[in-house]
């Protein structure tokens, strides 16, 4: 299944979006990291002022420790804040379980290093992700992660 490039809905592979009409390109092939990116879009979910209002805010969210901002600081009871708050708590808890993980591995010479620093490259390249997607007025699940909903 792939996602409408226009407005986010999924649809077969190479068919016409029944929402749109967009057409997708059946003849492409995305890479392996294509596809870990290509992450369902629920950006038609939410108005444009809701998203203009709160976008800085949301994207501070991905700062693991800032989860909370949105909640505090955007709109009361938006359900865009409650989702950018979600995916940093998401991340916050990924960053403490990697951590545990990389101290215990740290122990083991060399390849609790090299093991620690690729997952701290995890967390990072999520924190990138969010807050990229969050700038640009797009509403993205993480990758793997993104259907975990802790705040609803």
């Amino acid at each position: 299944m792939a996602f409408c490039e226009k407005c986010g809905k999924e649809i077969p592979e190479g068919s016409v979006c029944a929402d749109c009409s967009a057409q997708t390109n059946a003849n492409t092939e995305k890479s392996a990291i294509g596809k870990i990116l290509d992450t369902k879009d629920t950006t038609n979910d939410y108005t444009k002022e809701e998203i203009e209002k709160n976008k800085v805010v949301c994207g501070l969210a991905y700062i693991p420790i800032l989860f909370w901002l949105p909640l505090v600081a955007g709109t009361k009871g938006s359900k865009y804040c409650k989702f950018h708050s979600n995916n940093g708590l998401l991340i916050l808890i990924i960053d403490v379980v990697i951590s545990i993980v990389g101290s215990l591995l740290g122990l083991i010479p060399i390849v609790g290093l090299l093991t620690s620093s690729v997952l701290g490259l995890i967390v990072v390249a999520y924190i990138v992700f969010g807050m990229v997607f969050t700038f640009q007025g797009k509403v993205k699940e993480l990758p793997f992660i993104g259907g975990i909903k802790i705040i609803s």
